[in-house]
Formats: C-alpha cells, sequence, structure tokens
C-alpha cells in the first residue's frame, strides 16, 4: 500500500473488503489520485462500479507499471554489474 492509504478500522470487514477489491484492480493508494479516476468509492459496491467506469486507466496504468518495473530491474542488473567490476578492479589492485 502506498503512503496515502488509511487504513480502516479492524472490525469493518466491509471496508477491508472494499480495499482488497480497489487494490486488485490496480489501484495502490501512492501519491496523489489522478483526477481522471474521480472520487474515490465510500462502499464496496461503489468500488465494483469505480473499477469497471475507470477499466481503461487502470489497464494502461498497469501497462506502466510493468514497464517501469522492466526498466528499473534492468537498470538493477547494469548497476549490480558495475559493482562487480569495481569490487573485482579493487581487488586486483590490492594484489
Amino acid at each position: 500500500m502506498g503512503r496515502n492509504f488509511k487504513a480502516p478500522p479492524i472490525a469493518d470487514l466491509e471496508q477491508w473488503k472494499k480495499v482488497e477489491v480497489l487494490y486488485e484492480g490496480g489501484i495502490r493508494f501512492a501519491g496523489t489520485q489522478s483526477p481522471e479516476l474521480g472520487k474515490f468509492p465510500d462502499t464496496l459496491d461503489e468500488a465494483e462500479e469505480f473499477l469497471t467506469r475507470n477499466k481503461d486507466f487502470l489497464e494502461a496504468q498497469k501497462e506502466w507499471r510493468k514497464t517501469l518495473g522492466e526498466r528499473n530491474a534492468t537498470k538493477a542488473e547494469r548497476l549490480t554489474e558495475k559493482r562487480r567490476a569495481q569490487k573485482a578492479k579493487r581487488k586486483k589492485d590490492l594484489s
């Protein structure tokens, strides 16, 4: 969950179910809410309608996150390889 997530009361099972439905639908509660989405739903029934109404936007966001994740993974691999090379060079210089 993102920094904008506010947990409902523990005993409010309907609100927790709404959170689950929204999260599975692509809502991450991170950063600012896109104005394109409109107001977040208050009830579980509204959550289903909210996801249906915003399906295209949420699918595009999911693809963007996937692409970003792949880019970050590639970047992490390059950094790891660079660190390995630096470590090997230091080891060689000490020998």
